[in-house]
């Protein structure tokens, strides 16, 4: 479903309830109306990109700890998961941005 049939389907539904408004009106409002829809689920698209990113970043972190401690403790190498934790921070990023703008 795309733009035009939201706007659309908003339209025909705030039409049917309001009564005798102008046409012109229906329009304005349903238009609000897609635009606040649109709003919320842009930031709902946000918040899920920063919490997995912040997931993946707690990963990361956790796998470098791990590895590091159990090296530092017997010898031997460890691993710096840096890649869930690069992935993390951009998704981070992305989903602010989706908050903010």
């Amino acid at each position: 479903m795309g733009f035009d049939d939201v706007a659309r389907n908003m339209r025909e539904r705030h039409g049917q309830q309001a009564g005798g408004a102008s046409p012109a009106s229906h329009s304005i409002d349903a238009d609000r109306m897609v635009a606040e829809h649109l709003q919320a689920e842009r930031r709902s698209q946000g918040t899920n990109q920063i919490v997995f990113g912040a997931v993946l970043l707690i990963i990361g972190v956790l796998i470098t700890a791990a590895t590091y401690g159990s090296a530092s403790q017997s010898g031997g190498t460890y691993i710096v998961a840096y890649g869930p934790m690069i992935v993390g921070v951009i998704k981070i990023v992305r989903g602010l941005g989706m908050l903010g703008g």
